[in-house]
C-alpha cells in the first residue's frame, strides 16, 4: 500500500468513527471522486448525439467545463473538511465536557475547604472556651477560621454552581448550533451543500466525457491521429487531473493544425468544364437540362466532387453557397448593354444541399443534416451569394457525392408564377455554381493546389 493510500485509509477510518457519533457525517464517507463517479455512472449513456466533426468547438467546451470541475472538486473537498471539522468539534465537546467540567470544579478547591472546615469544627469541640488564656485564644482563632471557611465554602459552592450553569449553557448552544448542520437550506448544512456540488460536478463531468470522446473521434477522422481520452472506468482518483492533461494536449494538437491550415474560397461550376483532369464537367449540359425540365415540384442534380484539390491534407468545409449562371446575350448596338443583368438579377431560387456522407472512426458512414438556401441569386461580382457556414457543414469532408434539390417555383420582380422547368430559367440558365470555403493543410512543395 502506497503512502497516499495508507493516508487515505486512515482518513476514511477516522470519518467512519466520527459518523458513529454524528449522523450527518454519513454523507462524507466515500472520497469525492468516488462519489462523483457513482453519480456519473448512474446517468447512463449521454442522451444526445454529439457530432465528432465539431471537435474544435467541443474542445473549448471541455476546457471550460474542466476549469469549473476543478472548482467544484475544491469546493466539495472544502465542504468535506468543514463537515468533518464540525463533527470533530462537536464530538470533542460532547466527550470532553464532563472531564473538563469536573476538572474546573475540582480546581475550585471546594472539597479541600470542606475538609478544613470539618477539621476546625472538630478542634473547636475539644477546647473549653472558658479555659485559660491560651485555650481561649486558640478557641477564638479556630472559631474565626471556621467562619471564614464557611464563607469560602458558600462562595465556592456558588462558583461551582456557576461552572455547571456555564457548561450547561455551552452544551445548549452547541446542540443549537449542531442542529443547523441538518437544517434544510442553512449555510452550515454542509451535507446538503456537498450533495448539491457533487450533482453539479457529476453533471459537468458527464458532459466532458461525452464531448472528449467526440473530440477524440474527430481528431482521428480528420487527422488520422489516435488521441483517446483517459478511461473513466479505471481509477477514479486522479481522473480529473489526467483529463486536464489530455485536454491541454488536445488543445495543443489542434492549435498546431490550426496554425498549419489555410482557408480559401473556390467556385465549383457543375456544367462548365473546370478541372484540368478529367476534362469533363461534374454534370453534363444534357443531364443538367434534363433535370431542370423534369416535371414536378423539385429538380434533383447529383454529382461527385473529386479530382479538384491536390497536395492538401485534412481538407474540410468552412462554408458553402450557391449561385446560378446565365446565357449572356449578344447585344446589338441599339440594345441596352446591361439589360440582361437587370432582368436576371431579380430571380431567386430555393435549394437544398445534401452533402457527401462522412465516416466515423470505425468506418461507419453517416450523413450530416442538409443545408437550406432560400435566396440563391445570379452568379455575378455584385450579386450576393446564398451562403451557409453553420454546424451542418463545419469540418465536413467535401469529397464525395453531392445532391442539389432545387424547387421548381422561384421568385422574380412581378407577382406571376415562375418555374425553373419552363420559360426563362430552362432556356437561359446553363449552370449552377457551388461556392466552397475550404480549409486544408497545403503541402509547401506543390506547384498547384487545383491540378497535378
Amino acid at each position: 500500500m502506497s503512502n497516499n493510500q495508507a493516508a487515505l485509509s486512515r482518513w476514511e477510518t477516522f470519518k467512519k468513527y466520527l459518523a458513529t457519533k454524528v449522523a450527518f457525517l454519513d454523507d462524507f464517507q466515500a472520497p469525492v471522486v468516488v462519489e462523483v463517479r457513482n453519480l456519473v455512472r448512474a446517468k447512463g449513456k449521454y442522451p444526445y448525439p454529439i457530432e465528432p466533426l465539431l471537435f474544435d468547438q467541443y474542445i473549448i467546451d471541455v476546457v471550460d467545463s474542466l476549469d469549473r470541475c476543478l472548482t467544484y472538486r475544491r469546493e466539495a473537498r472544502d465542504l468535506e473538511i468543514a463537515g468533518v471539522k464540525a463533527a470533530l468539534e462537536y464530538v470533542h465537546f460532547i466527550e470532553s465536557r464532563p472531564i473538563e467540567q469536573e476538572l474546573e470544579r475540582q480546581a475550585l478547591g471546594l472539597e479541600v475547604q470542606r475538609i478544613r472546615s470539618d477539621a476546625v469544627a472538630v478542634a473547636l469541640k475539644t477546647i473549653n472556651p472558658d479555659a485559660s488564656n491560651v485555650d481561649h485564644i486558640a478557641y477564638e482563632y479556630l472559631n474565626a477560621e471556621g467562619r471564614t471557611l464557611q464563607s469560602a465554602i458558600q462562595n465556592l459552592q456558588s462558583r461551582s454552581e456557576g461552572v455547571a450553569k456555564k457548561w450547561d449553557l455551552a452544551a445548549n448552544l452547541q446542540e443549537e448550533f449542531h442542529s443547523r448542520y441538518i437544517e434544510k437550506g442553512n449555510a452550515h448544512n454542509y451535507p446538503e451543500r456537498y450533495r448539491r456540488i457533487l450533482n453539479i460536478y457529476a453533471d459537468e463531468l458527464f458532459e466532458i466525457i461525452a464531448k472528449a470522446h467526440a473530440v477524440s473521434e474527430g481528431i482521428h477522422v480528420l487527422f488520422a491521429v489516435t488521441f483517446d481520452p483517459p478511461d473513466y472506468e479505471g481509477e477514479a482518483i486522479g481522473f480529473l487531473d489526467d483529463m486536464v492533461e489530455w485536454a491541454r494536449d488536445a488543445a495543443r494538437l489542434l492549435r498546431h493544425h490550426q496554425d498549419s491550415s489555410s482557408i480559401y474560397d473556390v467556385v465549383v461550376p457543375l456544367v462548365q468544364p473546370w478541372r484540368a483532369s478529367p476534362d469533363v464537367p461534374f454534370v453534363t449540359a444534357d443531364d443538367f437540362s434534363r433535370a431542370i425540365k423534369t416535371q414536378g415540384p423539385r429538380k434533383v442534380l447529383a454529382f461527385e466532387f473529386q479530382d479538384a484539390v491536390f497536395g492538401q491534407a485534412a481538407v474540410r468545409l468552412v462554408g458553402v453557397g450557391l449561385s446560378f449562371g446565365y446565357h449572356v446575350p449578344r447585344w446589338t448596338n441599339t440594345s441596352a448593354p446591361n439589360a440582361w443583368r437587370d432582368y436576371a438579377s431579380g430571380y431567386r431560387l430555393r435549394a437544398t444541399i445534401h452533402t457527401p456522407s462522412q465516416k466515423r472512426s470505425n468506418g461507419e458512414p453517416y450523413f450530416r443534416p442538409p443545408i437550406l438556401l432560400g435566396n440563391v441569386a445570379l452568379h455575378a461580382a455584385d450579386a450576393p451569394v446564398a451562403w451557409y457556414d453553420g454546424n451542418a457543414c463545419h469540418n465536413l469532408n467535401p469529397v464525395g457525392k453531392w445532391r442539389l434539390v432545387v424547387e421548381d417555383r422561384f421568385v422574380w420582380f412581378d407577382n406571376n408564377e415562375h418555374k425553373v422547368s419552363s420559360g426563362f430559367f430552362s432556356l437561359d440558365i446553363p449552370d449552377i455554381k457551388l461556392h466552397l470555403r475550404l480549409k486544408s493543410e497545403v503541402d509547401p512543395l506543390i506547384q498547384s493546389g487545383f491540378s497535378q
